[in-house]
This record gives structure tokens, C-alpha cells and sequence, in this order.
């Protein structure tokens, strides 16, 4: 499914198209880029924020974790230009890789892999969000869609944001 085609659905569709994706190996994030898009947000949202975003995954020890980077706003399509604080890539939103627990897959099932804000110290509000993701290629991990949900207590609160993740590239 093209993401333009995944920008014009309605969140009741991409919640469809989520529940129809597959879950994936978690290890095939490992020291990867994936650019990102943003999806199901409104037009008003999405100018005060971003459209396009990238997400890198790196292996540390026993643990996968990861991070957001603001890039450049060049279009869906444009070049994957990472905006750039003192010389370094705006990096934000730190986040854990692991494998979901069944309580929280009733919440979004089929999902296995859930990245998960919690382990790291950073804005109170990021550190109650859960990104659950599914593969859109048939388990290979090289187009994922997830969603944002906030977690209190025993319960979740669903976002409207919705986003879709094509591998950018490895990382040597």
C-alpha cells in the first residue's frame, strides 16, 4: 500500500489496515533508519508539527532502543535531511524496542513489537506513550505502520496518530 494512498484514509481505516498487518522479527530493526510519515493527524496538527520524521534503531548490549529525529520538512518524497542542533541531528522522543505483553496486545492487536517511551527520562507526556507497529510486507519489516496510544494506569487512551515507516538504511 502506497503512503499516499495511507494519507488519504480515515483513522477508522487505518486502524483497519492495522489490524491486518503482521507481526515481524523485532531484530530486524537492529541498527537501521526508517523515514517516517505522518498519517490520520489533521491538516492544522500536522502544519504546527511535522509530516516527515525519521526513526533510528540501534543495537546496545541486550537491548534495542531508539530515538526520533526531526528532519527537514522536503515533502514526502523529498530528501532525507536531518535538521541539525549545534552541528549534531535534533534528536527527541528516546524510546525502547520490545516485544509486547498480552494485555497490551488486547489493546492493539496483532502487534508484537511496541516502542516504548517509558525507559528513558524525557517529557512526561512522551513517557506515558506507546508506539505499537506492524509489518505491511509480510513480516519482513521494511514498511511498518504503527499508532501512538497513551498509557495510564490499567487503561489506554488512543491517539489520532498514526504513522508509516519505510527502512531508509542500515547503519555500518
Amino acid at each position: 500500500m502506497q503512503t499516499e494512498m495511507l494519507r488519504q484514509m480515515s483513522v477508522t481505516e487505518l486502524r483497519e489496515v492495522f489490524r491486518n498487518g503482521v507481526s515481524f522479527n523485532p531484530s530486524r530493526l537492529e541498527d537501521t533508519e526508517y523515514v517516517g510519515v505522518s498519517l490520520g493527524l489533521p491538516s492544522v496538527v500536522e502544519r504546527l508539527s511535522w509530516t516527515t520524521f525519521m526513526k533510528v534503531f540501534h543495537r546496545d548490549g541486550d537491548i534495542v532502543r531508539g530515538w526520533n529525529v526531526r528532519l527537514r520538512q522536503t515533502g514526502i518524497d523529498g530528501a532525507v535531511e536531518p535538521l541539525l542542533r549545534s552541528g549534531v541531528p535534533h534528536t527527541f522522543g528516546h524510546f525502547l524496542v520490545r516485544r509486547s505483553n498480552t494485555g497490551e496486545r488486547r489493546s492493539h492487536s496483532p502487534s508484537t513489537v511496541l516502542l516504548d517511551y517509558t525507559a528513558f527520562l524525557q517529557s512526561p507526556a512522551l513517557m506515558l506513550m506507546r508506539d505499537p507497529l506492524v509489518s505491511l510486507d509480510g513480516g519482513l519489516g521494511d514498511r511498518l505502520l504503527g499508532f501512538s496510544y497513551v498509557a495510564l494506569g490499567c487503561t489506554t487512551v488512543r491517539t489520532p496518530s498514526f504513522f508509516v515507516l519505510q527502512r531508509h538504511r542500515d547503519m555500518v
